[in-house]
Order: C-alpha cells, then structure tokens, then sequence
C-alpha cells in the first residue's frame, strides 16, 4: 500500500522505477523473497505482493492465481526490491507491524512514502478487513449446507 499510494500521489509508473527500498522491522525483512511458484509461496512472501501492488497497483486474490505468479513484470520489479531494518519500525514490533517506501526513479528522484499499516490490522482504522473477506473466492458448499440469504 505504501508504495502504490505514494505512486498514485506522484505520477509514478512502474517503468519509472530503479529501485525501491522498503524499511521495515526487521523480522518483516527475513520472510522470502523468492519467485513464488504457488499461491502460498506467493503470499508468504514479502516481495511478491509488494512488486504486483507496483505493476498491477494492488495486490488481492487476482494477483496470486497460478497464472500470474510468472509474469515477467512482477519477477522483474522484484529484483528492483530490498527491505531494511528501521530501528524505529522494529521498536514497535509486534505491537505494530509499520513500513516505508523509499521509491528511486530512473529520472534520480526519491519518493518517501509514509508509515504503513497493513490492510487488516486490529488498530488500522479501515474497513481494509471487510475487503480481504469480500475478496475471497466463492467455494462451493458441501451439498447438506444451506447458504444464508440476504434479505
């Protein structure tokens, strides 16, 4: 999120970029960075959601199908990522999980985005939450479940 805001707020493409440096605590900085190859290596993952959010300008279910974990974009943009420790983001782990993008342009200008909050977090004032549960695929029922109707 911090990076897309801080593109939208700016004009900033993806093909604009050099190089984003996100800081971090510094736990958030050991999760995998790999090319993901299934959905759950996808999500794992802390530099597959952040290089789609920058090509597709969000990340949700759609960017962790099968299909789009090998675009050639995102594996690119992946490469242009690294996560720092920023002592203090990591003193307020695990109360809060907070980064920062710093987004490097091709033209050598830095993008300094504000502290971000993940969608979903308790103390994130949003209905980011709702969002994810109205994301989800549906699944179908097993045949002796009623679904619930809306009236």
């Amino acid at each position: 999120d911090a990076c897309v805001k801080t593109m939208n707020e700016n004009g900033i493409m993806g093909s604009d970029i050099e190089k984003v440096v996100i800081k971090t605590f510094e736990r958030a900085t050991m999760l995998s960075k790999i090319e993901p190859k299934t959905a759950d290596e996808a999500q794992y993952n802390i530099a597959y959601p952040v290089a789609a959010s920058i090509v597709y300008g969000d990340f949700g279910i759609e960017q962790v199908k099968e299909e789009n974990l090998s675009n050639p974009e995102i594996l690119e943009m992946m490469k242009k990522l690294s996560f720092v420790k920023d002592k203090e983001l990591d003193e307020q782990f695990p109360a809060k999980r907070i980064c920062r993008a710093e987004i490097y342009t091709k033209d050598k200008k830095v993008y300094i985005s504000d502290n971000c909050q993940p969608r979903g977090e308790a103390y994130r004032k949003d209905a980011s939450t709702l969002l994810k549960v109205l994301e989800l695929p549906r699944c179908p029922l097993p045949r002796n479940t009623r679904r619930l109707s809306h009236r």
